[in-house]
This record gives C-alpha cells, structure tokens and sequence, in this order.
C-alpha cells in the first residue's frame, strides 16, 4: 500500500474540514443525500484505500474502527457550517433530511487548486460513482468487512489491574 496522500496545515477534523469534504461529495453528485450517506462517503473518502480505491487521504490510526462513531457529530457540524455560508442547503424528502451542495458550493470547490483538493475531488467522485448504487446497508456491510465491525468499539471488557499485562 502506498503512502496517503500528503496533508498540509489546516485545521485537522474540524467542523471546517468534515465540512469541506462534505461539499466535496455533495458536489460530485447531482442527488442530495441524508447524514448517514454522507457519513458513510466521507469515511470512504478519507480512507479511499481501505476500500478498493486509490491512496487515502489519511493516514491509518489504531482507532479507524471508531471513526464512524465519532465522525456522526463532526459531519452534521460541518454541514451546518456549509449551510450557514449557504454552500449546501438542506431539503425535506419522503424519506427524511437531505443535502445537496448549491450552485455557490459547487463553485467554491471548483476555486480549490491544492494537490490536496484535486485528490478530495478524485476520492469523491470515485466514492459517488463506484458507492452511490449501494443500499446504506450494503455499504455498511462493506465497511463491516473491510475494517470490522465498529459498534465493538463501544463495548470495553473490564480489565482489573492485573489483567493488563496480557
């Protein structure tokens, strides 16, 4: 596997970031999407080759499992930091809340010119194109057995002291 792609500066997984990758994907589609789509696609994104794709954007950590836990709050927070710049508008459907990125967004993720955006806009629109087809189900299935199951990450085994060395 190779080396991710490289990451300078900015604020790391921030609203503004989770925000900005979410425009991404928004951008690379003309469906809007609910939360739990997005979610699935920025974790995707992000770790592109955890999943057939190309380089990650990201390195791997020893807590990747837990990442979908936690990348709930930080995707819903940067989506409404996209909403408030009016980037990404949110839309009410039979089947619940959806985004979709603006012609504003749209633009905006045009103007980013970093090695780094061209290949957030690479990891998105593969994500959409090879994803987009998927039930959430499959797709989680997919994340289950490519990475392993995350909900195990919430549950701890008591350890009592001696336990600990092994």
């Amino acid at each position: 596997m190779e080396a991710p792609v490289a990451h300078s500066g900015g604020p790391f997984n921030s609203p503004l970031e989770a925000g900005l990758r979410a425009l991404f994907i928004l951008a690379a589609t003309k469906r809007a999407l609910d939360s739990q789509r997005i979610i699935y696609f920025d974790y995707m994104l992000v770790h592109s080759a955890e999943v057939g794709g190309e380089n990650s954007l990201h390195p791997r950590t020893p807590s990747q499992k837990g990442e979908l836990l936690v990348r709930r709050r930080l995707v819903q927070d940067g989506l409404a930091l996209m909403r408030s710049r009016e980037l990404v508008e949110r839309r009410f459907a039979a089947s619940g809340i959806v985004y979709a990125a603006t012609a504003a967004g749209r633009y905006v993720t045009e103007q980013f010119g970093s090695a780094y955006a061209d290949a957030l806009r690479d990891r998105a629109e593969w994500v959409i194109e090879t994803f987009s087809a998927r039930s959430d189900t499959q797709i989680a299935d997919l994340l289950r057995a490519r990475i392993g199951s995350w909900e195990d990450e919430l549950i701890m085994e008591p350890q009592s002291i001696g336990d600990r060395d092994g």
